[in-house]
C-alpha cells in the first residue's frame, strides 16, 4: 500500500510538476515561436511557417493560436487554435490534441507523404478553409471547407474540386457519421448525402484513381454532369444525375466497340429500399453519327435477392433499337444483320421476368412502328404484344399498313384496314394468322395461316374479293404469279372485279408454290365480272360480263363462255398457261359473228388502211377459230386459226363483191394454201376463184383468176377505153407487217377485149395481146412494170420517173422524167392529144425521146420514116433531130425549148416535087410539079406544145423551080404571092391567055421572108416564067387573109437591063431586070411600059388591084419599092 501511496505521489508530482511547467510555457510560448514553427516544419510542412503565436487556458487545458502562411510566396494559410489534453500529454510524452479549430485554413496536404499521417483529435472544426489534397500525383481542392468532427460523429460540407488536366469535379458534400474511432472507415456506418458538379475530360485511369473495377472504358470523354445522392450505412438510398455532352466519345464494354457518340444527355435517379431497388432513366439521349437516340421514362425495378426483374417504359423510339443490335452484336448475332427499325415508338412496355421460375411475361404497344427485316420493309405497323414465356401473342391493327420486298412484290402492298391476329409458339415455332380483315380501296381478304417452321408446312385458307383486277400481280407474291402472267394481266385488264375469290395452300414451306414436286398444292379460284381486256394497243377492248382464272401449282387459266365482241359471239375462249416459271401463255377461242365485227376489231393490229364508212356495205359471217401460243422469249409467237367465211359481200365505188365462201387455214403462223378447197364468189358479178397462202411469216400471197366483164368495173377510164370480157389472173403479194411493202400482179390475153387507145396500144377483139402489169409498192417508193405485146414500160410512181420502149431492147432507167426508145408503125398525134383531155404538157416529163415512127400522123400532114431525138437539160428542152424522108422530100429540123422561156425550131425542107409533098399532106394547092428547097428560123414563147402558127416570129427562105401554079385560089398558092394572073391581066387590060390558060408557068420563084405575128413580109418575091416576071414588095396576114403589097409585072426583060443592072448594083439590077420583062411581057417598048405599076391590097377572095401611076421612073420606082 505504501507503494501505492509513493507511485501516486509520484505521479500527482510529475502531474503538477508537468502542468506547471506547460502552463508556464503555454504563457511563455510567445517567446518560443521559432521552435513551434520548425516543429510543424519537420512534422508537417517545410514552407509552412507560423506567426502571432498565443497561449492561454481553457480550463484545465491550455490552447494555442497561431496564424499559418507559405515560406515560400508569403501567403496566408489561415488561423488555426489548438487545445491539448494535458493528462494525455503528460501521460503519453507528447502533445495530444484534445480540440482544433481552423479558420480560413489555406493549405496543401500530400498524403502521401508518411509523415503527414497524424491521429486526429478529439474534437475538430474547420471553418471557411481551403485545402488541397495532393494524393498519388492527383490534387482535390476542398473549398469553403466546413468540418465538425468529434468521437462520436463527423460533418463535413464542402465545396469539392477536383482538377486534372481538362477534368474537375465541383459540388457540395455532406457526410455525417456515428460510432467513429479514429477515423476508421466501416461501410454500414457512413452517411453521406451532397451535390456535385463534375466537368471535363475523362481518361481511362479515372476508375483506378477512383478504385471501381468497370468494364467501362472510354476516349475523349468530355463530362459535364449534376449529381445528387444519399447513402446511408453504406447504402445508396437515393441517387440522381444530370449529365450533358458534347463532344466525341468513343466508347467500350469489354470487346464491343460503341464507336462514336456525341450530344450524351443523361438524367435519371435510383432509390432503394430494404427489399426492391429502382432505376428511372427520365431521360438519355444521344446522338451516333446522323441518328438520335432517345429513352425517355424507363424504369427498372428489381428485388432484393434478384428473384424478379420488372422493366417499365412509357415510350420508346424504336429506333434505338438499331442501336442495341449494332454495339451489342454479341447479344443479337442473329438478328443484327437481318433487322433494321427505321421508325416508329414502342410505348406501354412492361417486362416482368421471375428468375426464380424463368418466367417471363411482357406486353407493350407498336406505334407506326417501320422495319427492314432480310428483303422485307414493312411500314406503319400498329400493334398489340403479349408475350407469355413461349408464347407470343400480336393484333395488328394498322391503318396504312405498307408491305414490300422487290424480290417478293412487284410493288408494296398498302393495307388501309389491318385487323389480324397473330399467335406464335417459340418452342414449336408455330405461327396461327387470323385474318379477321385485311383490305385497301382493291382488295380485301379474310381467312387464316398456319405456319409451322418446325416441319416445314403452310396452310393458308383464305377469301379474296377486288374492286379491280389489274392489281392481281401486286397482290400475288412473284413465286406464285409469274412474271408473264402479271404482265399480260397488267396490259391487258383495262378494269375487273374479283368477286367471291378463294386461295387455298397446303404442304410444305420450302417448296412452295409446289411448281415442280407434289408436296403440297398451292390452289386459287377467282370469279371475275365487268372486265375491260385490252391484248394490246393494236385491237380495241374486250368487254366481258364473267371470267373464271384459276391457278393450280404451277397453272394458269382464264375461262370465259358466251360472251360478246360488238354484234359477235364469243362462245369459248381460254388463256392458260401450263407452267408459269416457262411462261407459256396459250390462248384459245372460238368467235363467231359478222365479218365487219372482224375486220373492225383487226383493222388496227393489221394496220388495214379502211374507212369504216367503208364497212356500211359489208355483210357476211366469219367463224373464228384460234389457237395462239405466246412463248416466254419475244417474237417466236405460234398462231393457228382458221377463218370460215359465209356469203361474205363487200361494195364500193370500184367494185363489188359478193357470196364470198370458203376457209382461211393458218397454221404456225403461215397460211396455208388447200388445193381442193379456194375460196370462190362474185367480184362485180365476175364469178372469182382465189386462195390464200403464206410466203414468209409475215407476207401472204392472194392469187386467182377471174373472169372480168369490163362493163361491171365502175372504172371510167376502163370503161371508156376498154370493151367486151377477159380472163384475168392475179397474184397479190401482201406484207403483213407493212402494209407499205407489197407487190400486185396481173395478167390476161385480153382475148374477147376490144382496146380504144392510141394505135400502139388499141385491140381488137380477135386479137390476142399478152398483158402483164407489175405493181410494187415499199414505203413511199412506188413502181409499176407493164409488158404489152411488143411495148415494155416501167415507172416510178414515187419520182414520175421511167422508161417506155416500143420493141426495142433499151431499159436506161432515167432519175427524173422518161425515156421513150423504139420503133413505131403509126402514131396519130390528134389521137393523144384526144386522149389527153386535162390539156397536160406531156414535155414535162421527158428526159429523153428516140423513136423511129414508120408513120406520123398529125391533123392532115403524114410523115413517113420519121425519126425524133429529144434531150433534157438543165433547163431545156433540146431538139437533136426530128426528120421525115419520102420519095419526094427530105424533112430535117432541130430546136430548143427553153423552160418557162421561148422555143424555137430551124427547118429545112427540100422536094423533088412539092405537088406530091402537098397532096400527101392532103394540102389544097393549085401547083403542079415543082422543086422545092425551103430553110426557116421561127420562134415562139412558150414550150413545143404552145406553138401557134399565128404567134410565131423568124424567117423564111423560099426556092420554088420549074412548076406551074393552076389554080391561085388556094392559100398555098396565094402565100406564094398575090400571084392571082387572071385578076391582074383583066385589071391592066392585059391579054396573057397565050400563056396563062393552063396555069401559070414558072422557072423559078424565090423570096426571102419576115414572120411576124401572122404576117409574111416580103421584098424581094420574084416570080420567073417564060411569059412574064412578076416582082412582090409587101405583106400579106395569113390569120386575117388580107393583102397589102405594090406589084410590078413585065412580060420579057431588055437584053440592055442586064449592063444597066450591072452599073447600078444589085437593087438596079432587079428593078432593070423587073422593067424588062414587064415590057417584053406587054408588048410595048420599056418607055412605054414603065409608066404603069399597081397596089394589091383587101382579102384573099377579094382583092383591090389599082394602078397607082403612069409615066414614071421605073429605077427609081422599083428602087423605093425595093426599100
Amino acid at each position: 500500500m505504501k507503494y501505492f501511496y509513493t507511485i501516486f505521489f509520484i505521479i500527482v508530482t510529475y502531474i503538477a510538476a508537468g502542468s506547471s511547467a506547460i502552463r508556464y510555457f503555454i504563457y511563455d510560448i510567445e517567446n518560443h515561436e521559432s521552435k513551434v514553427s520548425n516543429y510543424i516544419k519537420n512534422n508537417i510542412d517545410k514552407d509552412i511557417k507560423i506567426s502571432s503565436l498565443k497561449g492561454h487556458w481553457q480550463g484545465h487545458n491550455p490552447k494555442i493560436s497561431f496564424k499559418a502562411s507559405k515560406i515560400s510566396d508569403n501567403k496566408e494559410l489561415g488561423k488555426i487554435v489548438v487545445q491539448l489534453n494535458l493528462f494525455q500529454t503528460l501521460t503519453t510524452f507528447q502533445p495530444v490534441i484534445k480540440y482544433i479549430f481552423v479558420d480560413g485554413l489555406n493549405m496543401t496536404l500530400n498524403l502521401s507523404d508518411n509523415k503527414n499521417v497524424f491521429s486526429l483529435p478529439g474534437t475538430m472544426i474547420i471553418r471557411n478553409s481551403n485545402i488541397r489534397i495532393e494524393y498519388e500525383k492527383n490534387k482535390y481542392m476542398f473549398s469553403n471547407l466546413n468540418v465538425h468532427y468529434n468521437n462520436s460523429s463527423i460533418g463535413i460540407k464542402s465545396n469539392v474540386g477536383f482538377k486534372q488536366n481538362r477534368f474537375s469535379i465541383n459540388g457540395i458534400i455532406n457526410i455525417k457519421n456515428k460510432n467513429i474511432k479514429d477515423f476508421i472507415y466501416k461501410k454500414n456506418d457512413i452517411n453521406v448525402n451532397g451535390n456535385l458538379h463534375i466537368q471535363g475530360s475523362v481518361s481511362n485511369n479515372i476508375f483506378k484513381i477512383l478504385k471501381i473495377d468497370t468494364p467501362l472504358a472510354f476516349k475523349n470523354l468530355d463530362v459535364d454532369s449534376y449529381h445528387q445522392f444519399e447513402i446511408s450505412k453504406g447504402k445508396i438510398l437515393k441517387y440522381k444525375i444530370n449529365h450533358k455532352s458534347t463532344n466525341d466519345v468513343d466508347i467500350f464494354i469489354k470487346d464491343n466497340n460503341l464507336n462514336q457518340l456525341n450530344n450524351l444527355i443523361l438524367e435519371g435517379s435510383y432509390s432503394s429500399s430494404e427489399d426492391k431497388s429502382i432505376y428511372h432513366i427520365s431521360n438519355l439521349e444521344f446522338k451516333k453519327n446522323v441518328d438520335n437516340f432517345i429513352f425517355k421514362n424507363i424504369t427498372i425495378q428489381k428485388t432484393e435477392d434478384l428473384k424478379i426483374l420488372n422493366l417499365y417504359a412509357k415510350k420508346v423510339d424504336v429506333k434505338n433499337i438499331n442501336f442495341l443490335f449494332d454495339y451489342f452484336d454479341s447479344y443479337f448475332v442473329d438478328i443484327r444483320d437481318k433487322l433494321n427499325v427505321t421508325e416508329g415508338f414502342l410505348s406501354d412496355l412492361l417486362v416482368n421476368y421471375n428468375y426464380e421460375y424463368n418466367k417471363l411475361l411482357s406486353s407493350f404497344t407498336l406505334d407506326n412502328l417501320s422495319v427492314n427485316y432480310l428483303k422485307y420493309k414493312l411500314e406503319n405497323l400498329s400493334a398489340k404484344i403479349l408475350l407469355l414465356d413461349n408464347s407470343l401473342t400480336m393484333k395488328l391493327y394498322s391503318d396504312n399498313l405498307k408491305l414490300s420486298s422487290n424480290n417478293f412484290f412487284r410493288r408494296p402492298l398498302n393495307l388501309i384496314n389491318t385487323d389480324l391476329i397473330i399467335k406464335t409458339d417459340l418452342l414449336k415455332r408455330t405461327h396461327f394468322v387470323d385474318i379477321l380483315n385485311l383490305s385497301n380501296k382493291d382488295v380485301s381478304f379474310k381467312g387464316n395461316i398456319l405456319l409451322d417452321l418446325n416441319n416445314n408446312f403452310i396452310h393458308l385458307n383464305t377469301s379474296i374479293n377486288s374492286s379491280n383486277v389489274k392489281n392481281l400481280p401486286n397482290i400475288f407474291p412473284k413465286n406464285i404469279m409469274g412474271e408473264n402472267i402479271a404482265s399480260w394481266i397488267n396490259k391487258s385488264f383495262i378494269k375487273g372485279k374479283v368477286n367471291e375469290g378463294f386461295l387455298f395452300m397446303k404442304g410444305a414451306l420450302s417448296t412452295n408454290p409446289f411448281y415442280y414436286d407434289y408436296s403440297g398444292i398451292s390452289y386459287a379460284k377467282l370469279n371475275l365480272n365487268d372486265l375491260n381486256i385490252k391484248y394490246s394497243q393494236e385491237w380495241p377492248s374486250l368487254k366481258l360480263n364473267n371470267a373464271g382464272v384459276i391457278i393450280k401449282n404451277e397453272n394458269f387459266s382464264f375461262e370465259t363462255i358466251n360472251e360478246k365482241i360488238f354484234s359477235s359471239n364469243i362462245k369459248k375462249l381460254r388463256v392458260s398457261v401450263s407452267n408459269m416459271n416457262d411462261a407459256t401463255l396459250e390462248a384459245r377461242a372460238i368467235i363467231d359473228g359478222p365479218i365487219k365485227d372482224f375486220v373492225i376489231y383487226n383493222k388496227d393490229a393489221f394496220n388495214l388502211k379502211i374507212d369504216l364508212k367503208d364497212l356500211n356495205d359489208m355483210s357476211g359471217n366469219v367463224t373464228s377459230h384460234l389457237d395462239f401460243i405466246f412463248p416466254k422469249s419475244k417474237n417466236s409467237n405460234i398462231y393457228n386459226a382458221s377463218f370460215d367465211l359465209s356469203n361474205v359481200s363487200y361494195k364500193n365505188k370500184y367494185i363489188e363483191i359478193k357470196k364470198v365462201n370458203g376457209s382461211i387455214n393458218l397454221k404456225d403462223n403461215l397460211i396455208v394454201f388447200n388445193k381442193d378447197k379456194y375460196l370462190n364468189g362474185f367480184i362485180n358479178g365476175n364469178k372469182t376463184n382465189f386462195n390464200i397462202k403464206s410466203l414468209s411469216n409475215n407476207k401472204i400471197s392472194i392469187f386467182g383468176k377471174s373472169n372480168i366483164d369490163y362493163s361491171s368495173l365502175n372504172v371510167e377510164l376502163i370503161k371508156q377505153y376498154i370493151k367486151g370480157k377477159s380472163i384475168w389472173n392475179f397474184d397479190f403479194e401482201i406484207n403483213l407487217s407493212n402494209f407499205d411493202d407489197n407487190l400486185y400482179k396481173i395478167s390476161s390475153n385480153l382475148e374477147g377485149s376490144e382496146v380504144n387507145l392510141p394505135y400502139f396500144f388499141s385491140k381488137k377483139n380477135q386479137n390476142i395481146y399478152k398483158l402483164d402489169i407489175t405493181y410494187y409498192k415499199k414505203n413511199s417508193f412506188n413502181m409499176i412494170n407493164l409488158n404489152y405485146d411488143k411495148i415494155t414500160s416501167l415507172i416510178n410512181l414515187t419520182n414520175t420517173s421511167g422508161f417506155i420502149s416500143f420493141n426495142d431492147p433499151r431499159r436506161d432507167m432515167p432519175k427524173q422524167n422518161f425515156n421513150l426508145y423504139g420503133n413505131i408503125e403509126y402514131l396519130n398525134l390528134d389521137e393523144i392529144s384526144n386522149h389527153n383531155k386535162d390539156d397536160i404538157d406531156l414535155t414535162e416529163y421527158i428526159n429523153k425521146v428516140s423513136l423511129k415512127i414508120k408513120q406520123l400522123k398529125k391533123g392532115d400532114f403524114i410523115f413517113n420514116n420519121s425519126f425524133i431525138n429529144l434531150t433534157k437539160k438543165k433547163k431545156s428542152l433540146y431538139l437533136n433531130e426530128f426528120s421525115s424522108v419520102s420519095n419526094f422530100y427530105n424533112l430535117f429540123a432541130t430546136g430548143e425549148q427553153e423552160i418557162d422561156g421561148l422555143s424555137r425550131i430551124d427547118l429545112t425542107l427540100d422536094s423533088t416535087n412539092l405537088q406530091k409533098v402537098f397532096d400527101d399532106w392532103k394540102i389544097e394547092h393549085g401547083i403542079r410539079d415543082g422543086a422545092l428547097s425551103l430553110n426557116s428560123n421561127i420562134q415562139w414563147s412558150g414550150g413545143f406544145n404552145d406553138f401557134d402558127i399565128n404567134n410565131i416570129d423568124g424567117s423564111l427562105n423560099l426556092s420554088l423551080s420549074n412548076g406551074r401554079i393552076k389554080k391561085v385560089g388556094s392559100r398555098a398558092t396565094r402565100l406564094l404571092g398575090l400571084l392571082n394572073f387572071d385578076l391582074l391581066t383583066k385589071r391592066l387590060s392585059l391579054d396573057f391567055d397565050d400563056v396563062t390558060k393552063n396555069g401559070f408557068y414558072f422557072d423559078n420563084i424565090t423570096g426571102d421572108f419576115r414572120i411576124d405575128n401572122g404576117s409574111l413580109y416580103s421584098t424581094n418575091l420574084i416570080t420567073q416564067g417564060p411569059s412574064a416576071q412578076i416582082l412582090v414588095i409587101g405583106s400579106t396576114n395569113y390569120v386575117n387573109e388580107t393583102y397589102d403589097a405594090t406589084v410590078i409585072a413585065t412580060p420579057e426583060v431588055s437584053k440592055t437591063l442586064p449592063a444597066f443592072a450591072l452599073i447600078g448594083g444589085p437593087i438596079a439590077a432587079a428593078a432593070t431586070y423587073a422593067a424588062e420583062k414587064i415590057a417584053k411581057a406587054l408588048g410595048k417598048d420599056i418607055d412605054d411600059l414603065i409608066k404603069v405599076k399597081y397596089s394589091v391590097t383587101g382579102t384573099w377572095d377579094k382583092p383591090k388591084i389599082e394602078v397607082i401611076e403612069k409615066n414614071f421612073d421605073p429605077l427609081k420606082e422599083i428602087k423605093e419599092l425595093f426599100n
